[in-house]
């Protein structure tokens, strides 16, 4: 399994993910969370080809982590 950290430029947004490349994987998947973006592919996959899924799926990226954020409310811990 192999990690990379790569960005793309989205309009005014840069959008960061980490790729991870496995031989067990056979499609691509993006995972998105509020803070983070990893992109598991199959170990022979270009990184040309990943950074075009990842652009194509820009607005998308976007808007998950924009829903994840307007969801999870910050946890404010109490004083007493």
């Amino acid at each position: 399994m192999i990690q990379q950290e790569k960005q793309v430029q989205y309009g005014s947004s840069t959008i960061g993910y980490s790729i991870i490349k496995s031989r067990r994987v056979k499609t691509s998947e993006i995972i998105v969370d509020s803070d983070k973006i990893l992109v598991r592919v199959p170990f022979n996959k270009p990184a040309s080809e990943i950074h075009e899924i990842v652009k194509k799926k820009a607005n998308w990226i976007i808007k998950k982590q924009l829903e994840y954020k307007r969801l999870n409310p910050q946890i404010i811990k109490t004083t007493f």
